[in-house]
């Protein structure tokens, strides 16, 4: 790629930002310059070529499913349409801060293909004003509605369109309509007019929308965790004091890609971060000095949920450290792990799909979360269960990358020069060196394809001469280290490469989601390559259902005193306009209360119960 470029653009100087690929084209990459003059390859760099002819674009967005069609804004805040991968583009609308395709999925399947929403600026007639409005257009703006007056911004999910409106509460509404009815969003427990800030958790599940909201309070300000119900409508905060980053918009929420289920997530402990009186007046307005005052970043802990957010319980610690020694921090002693927020100074965990239960993280035994790099309690460790039980396997601060579909774990010292890497085939039981410089170098990243399947990575250093001086790249390959690839013999599991893989929680049934699920994956001390997208699993049974199987369905609340699911009168009788009746969860919600005018068979009435997302109970 160097010699294409000096041959073909020895006068262009170009600082590359990003790398956005085509999912639907793996072939097809752009580089996003700095001054969005910018570059695309059609053939995975082998040629490469100015995209347009050199016009300034920024904002890149790929179809989710059309390989063809790119949008863009231009430096003038125009949006422009490309239906042939780039080549020409003509402009579809003016004046445009951000827009967005719709989330077509093959199991979003009410989604249209065509829908693509922007954030539109216009002047406002009566005080002239410039204000936002919220418009989608299902023929890429020949013609377009307005779905929302007066917006600060929007997010979308598969299932629906949040809008924060000037001055007014969370918007929500169908994202499938041909119309818009949005309505004030509910948020279990909560004042909702404080809300600030809103954000979309990305955890790789269609219809499961996880979602972090930001709250000003007098004396402080926190980030909830919360979760809608299966409309996507309606929250229920799952925990509040969530750890996010300076400006609150990384939030420590990461689902583990190995085990879908699982998912990690940092907070604060809450006695630390309710303030009252006691903060003067003049800083109860200034997050910044309320968090020094109270150091709230010396106390975050770790938690865990096996079930897709219903229930959480903090991290059990390994009992031995990598010297086999046991860990000594008194009764209240978990594992804690740095997740989004500690992007800067710590790897965030790496797990891959086709290693299930793999999961590899940085941080440290004790009550709370390190949160000094160089502290001598930090470390890396291995969860082979998907989070279930962990081990410490490294003391000191890592980065690590995840490759050969999850069989084989890289790391550099994060805080030292290296002449050398370690890797590890039997999930960091052992550790190999091999040399990729001949002089000490401080490594910055690793990095891979981001499935993971490959052998082969980049290593990205820094140059010894300074920070002024370009960065070098440096590419391993590991491929040559053994030639077998792995096999499996279902009937022999002693000779197999694979073993049976029992995903479960705490319980003593060995239940996961309501079944009894085997997966076959690597033996981690066989040296082999794992086969690419090998992925073979079963189900044994199907267990008895228990209440934690369960939640209230929609319409339905939970009662303190009898500990069962009861209707919710209040909350069915503050919604009785038209233009609130309209939205779907409601006629479903009234069509399951009452029999339907015609009925010549059967009918069916909500219990009032539902079960959890995923849950194959019986």
């Amino acid at each position: 790629m160097k010699a294409h470029f000096d041959t073909h653009h020895s006068q262009m100087k170009m600082n590359v930002m990003s790398l956005l690929q085509n999912k639907n084209d793996n072939e097809m990459v752009i580089f996003v310059s700095k001054d969005y003059e910018n570059l695309v390859t059609f053939n995975c760099g082998a040629t490469v070529q100015k995209l347009n002819n050199g016009i300034r674009i920024k904002d890149i967005s790929f179809h989710p499913s059309d390989e063809n069609l790119l949008a863009a804004l231009d430096m003038k805040k125009n949006l422009l349409i490309s239906e042939n991968k780039g080549e020409t583009w003509k402009k579809i609308l003016d004046n445009v801060e951000e827009f967005t395709f719709a989330k077509y999925s093959d199991e979003a399947y009410m989604a249209k293909k065509e829908r693509i929403f922007a954030l539109r600026n216009i002047k406002d007639s009566r005080d002239n004003r410039t204000v936002r409005e919220l418009i989608y257009s299902d023929d890429y703006f020949k013609r377009w509605e307005v779905a929302l007056k007066n917006v600060e911004f929007f997010k979308l999910t598969d299932c629906c369109v949040y809008a924060k409106v000037e001055n007014q509460m969370m918007k929500v509404a169908d994202a499938f309509g041909n119309f818009y009815y949005f309505f004030d969003l509910e948020i279990e427990n909560s004042n909702h007019e404080k809300f600030k800030t809103f954000n979309i958790v990305e955890n790789g599940v269609t219809f499961q929308t996880f979602a972090t909201m930001e709250h000003e309070y007098e004396t402080y300000t926190a980030n909830f965790l919360m979760k809608a119900n299966w409309f996507g409508t309606d929250f229920k905060i799952l925990f509040d004091f969530l750890v996010c980053d300076q400006f609150m918009t990384l939030c420590d929420v990461m689902p583990i890609r190995s085990l879908h289920g699982v998912m990690l997530a940092n907070r604060y402990k809450k006695e630390y971060v309710t303030f009252s009186e006691n903060v003067p007046k003049s800083k109860r307005k200034n997050m910044d000095q309320i968090r020094r005052l109270n150091n709230i970043d010396d106390y975050k802990m770790t938690f865990i949920s096996f079930d897709f957010g219903i229930t959480w319980n903090r991290l059990k610690p390994p009992a031995l450290d990598e010297k086999k020694r046991p860990f000594r921090c008194g009764e209240d002693c978990h594992l804690n792990l740095h997740l989004f927020s500690s992007y800067k100074d710590y790897n965030t965990p790496s797990s891959s799909e086709h290693m299930p239960g793999l999961v590899i993280a940085t941080g440290n035994v004790g009550n709370y979360l390190v949160t000094d790099k160089n502290d001598g309690d930090v470390g890396l460790f291995v969860s082979t269960n998907g989070g279930l039980t962990w081990k410490m396997v490294k003391r000191g601060n890592y980065i690590f990358e995840v490759l050969d579909n999850g069989s084989l774990l890289v790391i550099a010292d994060r805080n030292y020069k290296e002449k050398y890497l370690e890797y590890s085939f039997d999930a960091g039981n052992t550790w190999h060196k091999i040399k990729f410089a001949d002089n000490p170098l401080k490594v910055l990243s690793l990095t891979t394809k981001s499935s993971h399947e490959l052998q082969k990575l980049i290593i990205d250093v820094a140059n010894p001469r300074g920070y002024k001086s370009k960065s070098r790249v440096v590419s391993l390959d590991f491929s040559n280290l053994h030639e077998r690839r792995c096999q499996h013999d279902k009937d022999n599991l002693e000779m197999s490469d694979y073993e049976e893989f029992i995903p479960h929680v705490a319980d003593e049934d060995n239940c996961f989601l309501g079944q009894e699920m085997v997966i076959y994956r690597k033996k981690p001390d066989r040296e082999c390559f794992n086969k690419e997208k090998f992925s073979m699993s079963e189900i044994k049974k199907l267990c008895p259902c228990k209440a934690a199987d369960y939640h209230c369905d929609f319409g339905f609340i939970h009662d303190q005193k009898s500990g069962k699911c009861v209707f919710d009168q209040q909350m069915f009788e503050n919604r009785t306009t038209k233009r609130e009746k309209v939205h779907s969860a409601y006629l479903y919600l009234d069509n399951y209360l009452n029999p339907p005018k015609h009925c010549h068979n059967n009918y069916f009435v909500t219990t009032g119960y539902r079960k959890n997302f995923g849950n194959l109970c019986n």
